[in-house]
């Protein structure tokens, strides 16, 4: 069980204990803290879930119900016509599931962003600074507009996935002789879980990935506004912080670089311009690495890992320069997916 996933059973027992003595719990949480970012975290994936796992799962039932024919009867035109309009039903999904959600991150940002300001401003002792500020308002708007950049590709991604899946189970079907029940069978028993369970894991992703980014882009701002010229890399450093975090934990960059980087980056509406922006580290036997613009980038060789180990940053060698990575747009948490990792003024 992820650290996530038992994060959320002690939050949904936490918020029950609190509901039944009346009170609000949602005061005394710091998006700074790290026990209180994994609740907001934990909170935000269970609004966007309750939001789109249900219509989720009706979309993909109905998809997979219109995949019950005689295959063996028809042609091979009409079979291909028959999983294109099923895969037409799960790319779907985003007219219908989008309007729902986006209100959802909106009000998550628009609540995380003047919290995260405001936790900023008293945790490094920042005069001089009202709670509030100008920029808050645009800041939200971008939020919301870029993440929903990668929901609405996702669907036409796991619509792709859908139609690759059931092609396949038809043509196996096909060939080992199956009738119509068996081949049905198969393709419930694969294409169900591209659907709900694959929702819940995917919500829970976004729900961490949105809430980091609404802390740290108003940390960066605040310290831009207070004139703070450096922050710092501050990684969880659990048995679970990846390479990459262990890596970047403590290390001082620029904050003027990391808000022109970030800023610009929420302001993009093509998905593969965000990858390529901001692109996620990942790993790939002892190597890690980055993909942008269809090309792969080596970050580091790990010679002696860290992942696994508490307070523990493991040995690197051939790693790029702050500077190439500043400008790689590969510095600024989230770092990758269910990265906790957040940023101390220096």
């Amino acid at each position: 069980m992820s650290r996530f996933d038992v994060a959320r059973r002690i939050s949904w027992h936490t918020e029950a204990i609190a509901k039944s003595l009346g009170v609000d719990i949602t005061k005394a949480l710091d998006p700074l803290d790290p026990d209180d970012f994994i609740t907001i975290s934990v909170r935000l994936a269970r609004a966007l879930r309750g939001a789109a796992v249900g219509l989720e799962g009706d979309a993909l039932k109905g998809a997979i119900e219109s995949l019950d024919v005689d295959w063996l009867t028809i042609s091979e035109d009409r079979r291909d016509a028959i999983i294109s309009a099923a895969r037409a039903e799960v790319a779907g999904m985003a007219a219908t599931i989008t309007p729902i959600v986006e209100p959802v991150l909106y009000t998550s940002a628009s609540t995380l962003v003047p919290l995260a300001r405001t936790a900023a401003i008293s945790r490094f002792e920042i005069k001089g600074l009202e709670a509030m500020a100008e920029w808050t308002k645009g800041i939200v708007g971008d939020l919301r507009d870029s993440q929903m950049v990668y929901v609405k590709d996702q669907y036409a991604a796991r619509a792709d996935r859908f139609d690759t899946v059931a092609r396949d189970v038809v043509a196996s079907g096909l060939e080992r002789g199956l009738g119509r029940d068996d081949i049905s069978a198969e393709l419930s028993a694969q294409l169900t879980p591209l659907g709900a369970e694959r929702g819940t894991n995917y919500w829970n992703l976004i729900a961490n990935d949105f809430a980091n980014k609404s802390r740290i882009v108003s940390q960066l701002n605040t310290f831009q506004d207070a004139g703070i010229a450096r922050w710092r890399y501050d990684a969880v450093l659990d048995e679970a912080t990846s390479e990459i975090c262990r890596l970047l934990h403590g290390r001082v960059f620029s904050v003027k670089k990391a808000v022109s980087k970030m800023n610009d980056s929420l302001k993009l509406r093509d998905p593969e311009e965000v990858r390529n922006s901001m692109p996620w580290v990942q790993a790939s036997g002892s190597q890690l690495y980055f993909q942008s613009n269809d090309k792969r980038h080596d970050v580091a060789t790990v010679h002696e890992a860290g992942e696994g180990s508490k307070d523990k940053i493991g040995t690197y060698g051939n790693v790029m320069s702050n500077a190439a990575l500043e400008k790689a747009g590969v510095v600024v948490p989230p770092r990758h997916g269910h990265c906790r990792s957040n940023l101390t003024a220096v």
